[in-house]
């Protein structure tokens, strides 16, 4: 938990119950909560592959409808699900070129 902290992911926010000592409550900052999709993906990833048979631990769900949350990697433009086939990387702003002579 620390490094999540340390790292900006998670904060900290003291709270105390009444008779109890105080203690901190995580929670996400924005660039934890930018890891969602991610997590979500992962969390597909291995309900796919290494679930138990009976089923997963954890289930996502739309809280207004109940249907499951799912991860789809679509364009800025909303094409998707994409493919990876469907998908290219090119060189972008802070690419720099190798030496003359470096191997790949």
């Amino acid at each position: 938990m620390r490094t999540l902290v340390e790292t900006g992911i998670l904060d900290t926010v003291p709270y105390r119950e009444e008779g109890r000592r105080t203690r901190n409550e995580y929670r996400l900052t924005e660039k934890g909560r930018d890891l969602y999709p991610i997590l979500v993906a992962l969390l597909q990833w291995g309900d796919k592959y290494c679930a138990d048979p009976d089923g997963p631990s954890l289930l996502i769900e739309h809280r207004d409808c109940g249907a499951s949350v799912e991860a789809v990697v679509q364009c800025a433009h909303g094409h998707g699900p994409l493919r990876p086939s469907e998908s290219q990387t090119r060189p972008g702003p802070t690419a720099r070129k190798l030496p003359e002579g470096t191997k790949t």
